[in-house]
């Protein structure tokens, strides 16, 4: 038995969510450099910097809906 095409508007939730898991993860190492170019050192700044591009390689984008059942 083939599998079920995936339901449309579950896949464009989960992008919509992937999407947002990004955006927030960008945000936080823009927010590093914004900390940074504020008079920051280097070594306060790092901690935004490390955190925000794992959490960007955490989430990077996947493709949903090609999996079987």
């Amino acid at each position: 038995m083939p599998p079920s095409p995936p339901d449309p508007k579950n896949l464009r939730r989960a992008y919509a969510v992937q999407l947002l898991l990004m955006a927030c993860s960008l945000a936080v190492v823009l927010y590093g450099l914004v900390v940074r170019f504020t008079g920051a050192t280097l070594a306060q700044a790092l901690p935004f910097y490390v955190v925000g591009s794992s959490l960007l390689l955490y989430f990077k984008l996947k493709q949903i809906g090609t999996g079987t059942r």
